[in-house]
């Protein structure tokens, strides 16, 4: 799938990613945030298409979707549904 900068930016005020804080002494603007969530679980284990893609380093991509993912279960534990059996597969 794919989402024009556009459409990233039609949504990206709903997730109120700018108040995210991150770890480690990481900084990442909110679109750069939004584009990581997205693209991780469509493409896994493509690590050096992550860095290509993101300049960063693994450790930054990974820790950087993490905090977006906490913080997003933090702000909207309504809206969130783990299926346990395909996060263990």
């Amino acid at each position: 799938f794919r989402f024009k900068l556009s459409e990233i930016q039609l949504f990206l005020p709903y997730f109120q990613l700018s108040h995210i804080q991150f770890c480690n002494g990481y900084s990442c603007c909110p679109e750069t945030a939004l584009c990581i969530l997205l693209y991780r679980p469509a493409v896994p284990n493509w690590l050096k298409e992550d860095i290509k893609i993101f300049q960063h380093s693994q450790s930054w991509i990974s820790s950087i979707f993490n905090d977006v993912v906490e913080y997003l279960v933090e702000q909207y534990p309504k809206h969130m549904e783990w299926d346990p059996s395909r996060l263990t597969r």
